[in-house]
């Protein structure tokens, strides 16, 4: 937990700031900071446990893991809100202006195409199963 209260902390004290160079954004910074965070923290406790799990085991530890992503990225929303409403629209990102993801959206396409992505099939599959 300490780990994201330095994150918050990280956030409040460089979101405020356009930095210390010329064309130098903290604010996007601190948004591939959460980026990363996210993933490394699919990569290291959420992939690993779906491995090697197949039929209802797989579909229980899918729908824990979904679980602990919601609330993973929930909670970073709020450390990032300072982020997220006030200096994520003014930066400039691949694409239109429309396609700018929120921090949530963003986390939550992380989880999408680390997780879902990889174990579509089985999870699908044991879903049909269970319906009949």
């Amino acid at each position: 937990m300490k780990k994201y209260g330095d994150a918050y902390k990280i956030s409040f004290n460089l979101g405020g700031s356009s930095g210390g160079t010329e064309g130098e954004s903290y604010p996007l910074h601190l948004y591939q900071y959460y980026q990363d965070k996210i993933a490394e923290f699919i990569e290291k406790h959420t992939s690993v446990k779906l491995k090697n799990k197949l039929g209802k085991e797989l579909l229980s530890e899918f729908l824990i893991q979904w679980g602990k992503i919601n609330l993973l990225v929930y909670w970073l929303k709020k450390i990032f809100l300072y982020l997220d409403t006030y200096y994520l629209k003014d930066i400039e990102f691949e694409g239109s202006a429309e396609e700018k993801p929120t921090l949530s959206s963003k986390g939550l396409e992380i989880f999408f195409n680390n997780v879902f992505k990889a174990f579509c099939v089985e999870v699908v599959g044991q879903i049909f199963k269970e319906i009949e």
